[in-house]
């Protein structure tokens, strides 16, 4: 639609003008995925505010509810704010709908941030079990899901700070290695 349209012009320009032209498409039309979606980037991303990117991203969820990027995207925002409960739930919930590459390396981004969390807290496997132990191996397992899915991603997995914590591990490496050995790109 034209307000959608607009708020897209006005992007790069200025945020105010397009956070304003995306909530007119809203008022007309209070399901218009783009405007949605445009809303909660612009939140997430342009004005630091991941808490009312979210709120967005859960309307997109309850009109989508098997769509697994809008979970993936919502679960990473979760964990960098540090809502392991919220995370966790999207990380599980996109484990469910078949996701694609790029969302299962949102997945271990996901497990990833929360190592950041509470490093030390134990984890739901039981006493005495870590959670940055069992994070970890989510994490890892996650990422060498998406690197066997598009080896393309492991340039991404490289520079990505969502997975900060796990980029220092050897495997990480060994992965990340072998995703670009399998495109031919040379590794660092």
């Amino acid at each position: 639609d034209d307000w959608t349209t607009l708020g897209l012009l006005r992007f790069g320009i200025s945020t105010e003008e397009a956070r304003s032209a995306f909530e007119h498409a809203l008022k007309i039309d209070p399901i218009n995925m783009p405007a949605l979606q445009n809303l909660a980037h612009l939140h997430s991303e342009m004005l630091k505010l991941p808490a009312e990117a979210i709120e967005y991203m859960n309307r997109m969820a309850a009109l989508r509810n098997r769509d697994p990027s809008i979970f993936a995207s919502r679960g990473i925002l979760a964990a960098r704010m540090g809502n392991s409960e919220l995370a966790l739930s999207d990380a599980l919930t996109t484990s469910k709908l078949n996701p694609k590459a790029l969302e299962q390396l949102q997945i271990a981004g996901i497990y990833s941030l929360l190592l950041k969390v509470d490093p030390n807290k134990e984890s739901i496997e039981g006493p005495g079990v870590a959670a940055s132990e069992v994070g970890q191996e989510n994490a890892l397992k996650w990422l060498a899901k998406a690197l066997a899915a598009d080896p393309n991603l492991a340039a991404i997995a490289e520079s990505d700070p969502d997975l900060l914590s796990i980029q220092s591990l050897a495997a990480f490496s060994k992965l990340v290695s072998s995703a670009k050995n399998l495109t031919g790109a040379v590794s660092k």
